[in-house]
């Protein structure tokens, strides 16, 4: 991890709001605040499938670097 990197600890929604939009605002819709601030990746890490599933989806990509790392490039 770089000091351009944000690692991504808890992400968690009740069930009632699991339709992606906090993750999609999160991960896409403040990519202009993050950055202005430098950073260059978002990183978490998983080994549940439904999780791996939800980073998939919101554009991060394993890497190869570290087991069960994911890293979403800004």
């Amino acid at each position: 991890m770089s000091d351009h990197d944000i690692e991504i600890i808890l992400d968690y929604a009740i069930p009632d709001f699991r339709d992606f939009k906090n993750g999609e605002y999160i991960y896409s819709a403040e990519v202009k605040l993050l950055k202005k601030e430098d950073v260059k990746n978002l990183i978490a890490y998983s080994d549940v499938k439904a999780h791996i599933k939800y980073l998939s989806y919101l554009g991060f990509r394993k890497s190869d670097a570290e087991e069960n790392l994911f890293v979403k490039q800004i």
